[in-house]
């Protein structure tokens, strides 16, 4: 019986102060719910714009490299022509 009543202020005093608690404006909660959207925007639009970059940059790369193949390709059949031209001028 005593441990009841010890347990029982205990008790009350526990949903007391579970139900003094207030809650948060909806007003502020609009505002934190904005602005953690706004947060997670940034993020992703930072993310793609590093995607985009990289890829970028991949593609350049891949086009320099097809263009010094053609370069090459191209030096090396005008030195076959100077070449044909000089073994039948002989």
């Amino acid at each position: 019986m005593r441990l009841a009543i010890l347990i029982l202020p205990a008790a009350a005093a526990v949903l007391l102060s579970a139900c003094s608690r207030e809650e948060e404006p909806v007003a502020n909660r609009f505002e934190r719910q904005a602005a953690e959207i706004q947060d997670k925007a940034r993020a992703f639009e930072a993310q793609v714009e590093n995607e985009v970059g990289a890829a970028e940059a991949r593609l350049e790369n891949e086009v320099d490299t097809l263009m010094n193949s053609l370069d090459q390709g191209n030096a090396g059949e005008a030195d076959a022509e100077a070449n044909a031209e000089e073994n039948s001028g002989e």
